[in-house]
């Protein structure tokens, strides 16, 4: 008699369950988050903007995608301005960054003109080649930041088994990207203003690159090999590791080389080396 009446118990359980998620997924429900994402109080928007993700992708409907990509285009012109509010347990500016980061998961063309104001690699390699040649258009050379976050995007694209990977003239172009960056960050002279910072921020591209020219010589590049064998023997940047404590290793760390000495390792493993 009691399994009987715990077995009842779980049924209605389970019953209310489903009936609350239908009354939440109704047409109705979801107009009323739509509407609430112009709401003043950012609050009230994220938690709209968050049910309105959770839909199921029958009910994930044009209508909603674009709702939430017009809610990100006012969050990017807020956080732009500064005019957003902060808090110590993350605010808006933390709100934005889920929103970008689900509003890109879209893959929907109509941000696609938003992510190029926005500028963020992560969401325009999304969508494949046109997005990549706005990466390579808009790269600066002389920006870590902004070069960086280029370099990596355009490093998952040689990576294989990903949902986009360039090929022809495009991977070739993503190539010489890469060559121009390793070319145009060697380490910086002794004595320069923040040596230390330009030194590691130079060293950090470089590594970029040589995960980058790993790819293109698994597809069979020979012109990247040598710059990688080149790396691994006279790459200049070092770490001083003589004031590390419990340190027993060499007093000079030469990273990038160490990068490429894997790289050459896990080549020949492969046998794309001897």
């Amino acid at each position: 008699m009691k399994k009987i009446v715990k077995l009842e118990i779980i049924l209605i359980l389970i019953t209310i369950f489903f009936v609350g998620e239908l009354f939440a997924q109704s047409p109705d429900r979801i107009n009323q988050w739509i509407d609430q994402l112009k709401n003043k109080d950012w609050k009230v928007r994220s938690k709209a903007a968050f049910e309105l993700n959770r839909l199921s992708p029958q009910l994930k409907t044009d209508q909603v995608k674009k709702a939430l990509i017009d809610e990100l285009n006012r969050e990017y012109e807020k956080i732009k301005s500064g005019n957003y509010e902060y808090c110590d347990e993350g605010g808006e500016e933390d709100y934005y960054s889920w929103l970008f980061e689900n509003v890109s998961n879209f893959k929907d063309e109509r941000a696609f003109d938003l992510f190029v104001r926005i500028g963020s690699p992560t969401a325009l390699v999304k969508y494949g080649d046109k997005g990549v040649m706005v990466i390579i258009d808009k790269i600066n050379y002389d920006n870590f930041g902004n070069l960086f976050a280029a370099l990596r995007a355009l490093e998952n694209t040689l990576r294989p088994n990903q949902d986009y990977v360039a090929q022809g003239p495009i991977k070739e172009m993503i190539k010489q990207v890469m060559i121009k960056a390793f070319k145009e960050n060697r380490e910086p002279e002794k004595g320069t203003e923040w040596f230390g910072i330009k030194a590691s921020e130079r060293s950090s591209i470089r590594i970029e690159v040589m995960r980058s020219l790993e790819y293109l010589a698994e597809e069979g590049d020979k012109e990247v090999i040598p710059i990688i064998i080149s790396t691994a023997e006279e790459d200049p940047y070092y770490l001083d590791m003589s004031k590390e404590t419990n340190y027993t290793g060499p007093q000079k760390r030469y990273v990038v080389r160490e990068e490429a000495k894997k790289i050459l390792v896990r080549l020949k493993t492969k046998g794309i080396l001897k």
